[in-house]
């Protein structure tokens, strides 16, 4: 596809020359080892109380947030029906008019 642009183009889509090579500052990189990393749980009784802890509200999970959510657009539908039942006439069937 780049062969039918102008030279001017071109030149954008040329291959540059390749980075030069650059030793590294400190050692080989294969050879070299990241920070030793430890784990957090010796320290959690620092910050965690349990007294207070298990007076804690748990949080809603996806699954009761739904059912409570599901549980008030019921209710609110109910209400909604009655107060529609009471200020709007019934419809019959009975062929009193059409």
């Amino acid at each position: 596809m780049t062969g039918y642009l102008p030279p001017g183009l071109k030149e954008l889509f040329a291959p540059r020359e390749p980075l030069p090579y650059a030793k590294p500052l400190d050692r080989d990189p294969r050879a070299r080892r990241g920070p030793r990393l430890t784990g957090i749980s010796q320290y959690i009784g620092l910050f965690e109380d349990p007294a207070i802890a298990a007076s804690l509200p748990k949080p809603e999970t996806l699954e009761q947030r739904r059912e409570r959510v599901r549980a008030q657009r019921q209710v609110r539908a109910r209400a909604r029906a009655r107060s529609r039942a009471k200020t709007e006439p019934r419809h019959t069937t009975d062929g009193g008019g059409t």
